[in-house]
């Protein structure tokens, strides 16, 4: 899902995939960094 967004984020922009993802009810993780069920190590 998060590429998917990605996608739309680079071929109409970032607010359209936000608006998307909040459509969905989707949290979207836009920074790999800041994932939330990444292994901490």
């Amino acid at each position: 899902m998060d590429m998917a967004l990605g996608f739309l984020s680079d071929r109409h922009g970032s607010e359209f995939a936000r608006q998307v993802a909040f459509e969905i009810e989707y949290n979207w993780m836009e920074e790999k960094d800041n994932d939330t069920f990444t292994a901490i190590n």
